[in-house]
């Protein structure tokens, strides 16, 4: 098989193989996918706040008679404390809830490098249904428990850290649909009253945000990952059948470019080049296989050989012309493609 031959196979091949990955590539383009999402139902929010002011005894450090708990406290002139606890829940309107709000102080004994647990005592100070919003606000004789503390480690003799703590513990439900959320949150204020500086620290105040989801499959379209890989193969087959004509017209080009040479070294002598080309109609217009040929009839008729050149982008070929009293014999070269005799006498019209 010649290789012009090869390269048109080639071609052709590159021609399908581009067709059938540009039709995959459509497929493709738009995929139906199945997926399982978490769709959100409901979502429901636990917004606490404290705040705590401690009374001071008559001393010369203070002008003020009162510290708030953003403030670095001398425990030796504390004498008591209130504090003021807000708690908002927001729900949707659709939902259902009750919620018990347990109010104590913990008093605890802390020991060890691991801060083990001692000992604790309790006392209950409130118990509150609410809905959605509370406000407790309560005063305590801060020194009072100081005294207790002191005195359960010197029964014991044992030297442990003690901290005093406000607890607020909700507790309850919420109903939305199916749907039943139980709810167990505690929060707690810190007074560390074994220290003789110290600062109130809080536990779990941070804004609670949930939100409740439930599972569903949905279907969507995307585009499919097969997509790109036939499109990639579509341009690779293009820029194959691009570079594989460009391949056989510099190949054909190259071949006519030798045989000008080929022409001219041989019978450069004897040719004479035309000032413009052929255009009127000649009825006996012979056209004979080559350059060859037209070297015979000259001879035999004794007539030159004429020839016009035309080298443009668009069209590239030499034609020759030997010219007889009533009859013209006539050979073309073109770099692209052998033109036929029809085609020359219409061109020439």
């Amino acid at each position: 098989m010649k290789v012009s031959k090869i390269k048109i196979v080639i071609a052709i091949v590159l021609l399908i193989v581009m067709a059938a990955s540009g039709w995959m590539a459509y497929k493709n383009y738009n995929v139906t996918v199945t997926e399982t999402i978490d769709q959100p139902v409901f979502n429901y929010q636990i917004l606490p706040q404290v705040k705590s002011t401690f009374y001071l005894l008559e001393n010369s450090m203070y002008e003020e008679k009162t510290l708030d708990d953003s403030r670095l406290i001398i425990n030796k002139f504390v004498n008591n404390m209130n504090s003021n606890f807000k708690l908002d829940i927001i729900t949707d309107e659709q939902t259902e809830s009750t919620f018990v709000l347990d109010h104590y102080i913990l008093m605890e004994g802390i020991f060890g490098e691991e801060d083990e647990i001692l000992f604790h005592k309790t006392e209950s100070i409130s118990q509150n249904e609410l809905n959605n919003q509370i406000e407790v606000k309560e005063f305590y004789q801060l020194n009072k428990y100081k005294i207790m503390l002191d005195a359960i480690m010197e029964e014991a003799e044992v030297f442990a850290r003690t901290s005093f703590k406000l607890v607020y513990h909700l507790k309850g439900e919420i109903k939305r649909d199916d749907y039943i959320i139980p709810i167990d949150h505690q929060m707690a204020l810190i007074v560390p009253i074994d220290q003789s500086v110290f600062k109130v620290v809080t536990e779990n105040f941070e804004p609670l945000d949930q939100t409740i989801t439930e599972e569903k499959v949905v279907e969507s379209t995307k585009t499919g990952f097969l997509f790109y890989v036939f499109l990639l193969v579509a341009l690779a087959a293009l820029i194959g059948i691009i570079i594989s004509l460009k391949l056989t017209i510099k190949k054909r080009n190259t071949h006519y470019d030798q045989e000008l040479v080929k022409i001219d070294k041989a019978y450069g002598e004897r040719l004479a080049r035309l000032y413009e080309p052929m255009t009127n109609r000649y009825a006996n217009l012979i056209r004979v296989t080559g350059v060859d040929d037209l070297i015979k009839i000259s001879d035999e008729i004794r007539q030159p050989v004429f020839y016009y050149q035309i080298d443009t982008k668009e069209e590239k070929k030499t034609e020759y012309f030997v010219f007889d009293e009533t009859r013209i014999y006539y050979f073309m070269m073109m770099a692209e493609s052998t033109i036929t005799l029809d085609n020359f006498i219409k061109k020439a019209n």
